[in-house]
């Protein structure tokens, strides 16, 4: 009797043995596989001194990932089963912060992320957040969502003089992150929220995903202008940037700008538009460029042949454009000047003969347009050509071809510091003895400016052209019509709803004027890249002597449903 019921017992608890056991070896397999990370130094690109926050960076991401998943990290690159590798970039006082997980064998392609801080202090709400980004998309860890705008660190002891509060420590402790960034810095202040999220952009719908953005070095100059294309026929995009008197034609290693090329136009002569089209068809673009000599355009076109820049016209009298014309593709756009106004009534399809531009048919827009405040597409398909244009008042319009207005936006966008027209600093200099008042009023008379391009491309690929635009944030600029400044900016993409225009996406406030950009799609893929030429400035009235400027890089996927 007795054995028998041993015997039960032992038949009850021995799938438990079994189960306890076999658990046991599980937890013991899953331990000889904990896969193991390397994290190289993050790549640090800023004007000012922020080299403490490579290895800072290092030791966060790796506190932060070990304890959030069951990566075990480790120094041999060699032997890791995963790489991360980042970059920190400072714009102004924001920082934001690029970081790509690389598996050793290739069986999943780079995963990348983006999170941003509004200045060193939200450095570590901005760690946080990368590294549950990280650990839940790439290693698919379940955490608690990550808390964004909370401060880091315990609030600022009050000032001296000022009342202590009731039961408040005696003393307050930093977040011991803070050892890692600035060991030697104490805390003087709470730290302001931080806004970021996983990518570069905000989306009102899901259709296109953003992968953050990469930034090159900081350029000696102002760009006017730039413009993507494949320039040498390579079949890798190059960049052009415009100066005030000079093109530039820069190879992309990496995120480094390599010159190769360069275009000098005379010092009376300033740069208005220029881009980069191919419209032989031999592979490689040619550079179309517009510019001024007080009140008389400049036309020209250059291409690389043989190591070098060849003119295929120069100094011809016209204002031009390349752009997209439904049913005929790219034309050369032009539109001539008189001797009291910046422009003629008219934009005509342009055409090179001989060396010389010869005029053609007329567009089908309204007289009151100029070459370069409007593009032309068939934003609904039915056959019928849309005109979409900035007016004056920086308004973003739909018009039909006859110039009847479908739609006009509520918001600003546009916004340039390019112009005609204006008087010269000799013209100011001579008058400034007899009325300074009228002279001071005079310095922005009767400018014209030339707004940024409108760029026509299918954003969300339903075989149906969309808008993306600019949208320089300034209030001032808008109600002192002479005293133009932009110290920020966004990039939109927009739909067209049947009734309007609709926001698909737009990036994050970019600090800085943005001068110019361009939307290039890579063939046969899903694969975009957004490039923004953007004036660094610190201070509102930098941008009238701006010497620093840079290339921002957006990489896009247009997958439909990307980014859900």
């Amino acid at each position: 009797m007795n054995f028998l019921k041993g015997h039960i017992k032992l038949s009850l608890f021995l799938p438990v043995f079994i189960l306890v056991f076999s658990m046991a070896g599980q937890q013991g397999a899953r331990a000889e596989a904990a896969k193991t990370i390397h994290i190289k130094p993050f790549a640090v690109h800023a004007q000012k001194d922020i080299s403490f926050l490579e290895d800072a960076m290092r030791n966060m991401m790796a506190s932060r990932l070990a304890a959030n998943t069951s990566l075990q990290v480790i120094e041999e690159a060699g032997r890791a089963d995963y790489l991360l590798e980042g970059a920190i970039t400072a714009i102004g006082n924001s920082l934001s912060i690029n970081a790509k997980i690389i598996t050793r064998d290739g069986s999943r392609p780079p995963a990348t992320y983006y999170a941003s801080a509004a200045s060193e202090n939200d450095i570590i709400t901005a760690v946080d957040l990368l590294a549950a980004n990280i650990s839940q998309q790439s290693f698919a860890i379940k955490m608690a969502p990550a808390r964004t705008g909370q401060p880091t660190t315990a609030p600022s002891a009050p000032a001296m003089g000022q009342p202590v509060a009731p039961n408040a420590p005696a003393f307050q402790t930093a977040h011991p992150d803070r050892a890692f960034i600035r060991p030697a810095a104490p805390v003087t202040q709470a730290m302001a929220p931080a806004q970021m999220g996983s990518a570069a952009f905000v989306r009102s719908t899901a259709i296109t995903a953003a992968l953050g953005f990469s930034k090159t070095q900081n350029l000696k100059m102002a760009i006017q202008d730039i413009s993507v294309a494949d320039l040498d026929g390579d079949g890798i995009d190059d960049i052009v940037v415009a100066a005030k008197n000079q093109i530039l034609a820069f190879h992309l290693n990496g995120t480094r700008l390599a010159r190769f090329g360069t275009i000098s136009l005379p010092s009376s002569q300033k740069i208005i538009s220029m881009a980069a089209v191919d419209f032989n068809g031999n592979g490689a673009a040619e550079i179309y460029i517009s510019a001024v000599a007080g009140n008389r355009p400049s036309a020209m076109a250059v291409e690389w042949q043989q190591g070098k820049f060849n003119y295929l016209f120069q100094n011809q009298r016209w204002y031009i454009k390349p752009l997209t014309a439904p049913g005929r593709g790219m034309i050369l756009a032009g539109q001539q000047a008189t001797v009291n106004a910046p422009f003629m009534a008219g934009v005509f399809d342009l055409s090179v003969v001989d060396g010389q531009l010869v005029k053609g048919e007329a567009l089908p827009v309204p007289d009151d347009i100029n070459v370069f405040s409007f593009a032309l597409a068939d934003l609904d398909g039915d056959g019928a050509t849309e005109v979409i244009t900035i007016n004056e008042s920086d308004k973003l319009n739909v018009l039909m071809a006859s110039g009847k207005q479908l739609w006009q936006s509520d918001d600003f966008f546009g916004g340039s510091l390019r112009y005609l027209g204006g008087r010269s600093m000799a013209q100011r200099r001579s008058g400034r003895d007899k009325n300074p008042v009228v002279e001071q009023n005079d310095m922005s008379r009767d400018k014209t400016y030339i707004p940024s391009r409108i760029i026509i491309t299918d954003i969300n690929n339903d075989n149906l052209p969309d808008v993306v635009v600019n949208k320089n944030l300034s209030t001032a600029s808008r109600v002192l019509k002479n005293m133009r400044s932009y110290p920020s900016g966004e990039i939109h993409g927009l739909v067209w709803s049947g009734i309007g225009l609709t926001e698909l996406w737009r990036t994050k406030k970019i600090d800085g004027y943005v001068a110019s950009y361009d939307f290039r799609k890579m063939p046969g893929t899903n694969q975009a890249s957004l490039y923004v030429g953007l004036i660094i400035n610190s201070g509102w009235m930098d941008m009238l002597s701006a010497k620093d400027s840079t290339v921002l890089i957006y990489p896009l996927d247009l997958s439909p449903g990307a980014g859900k």
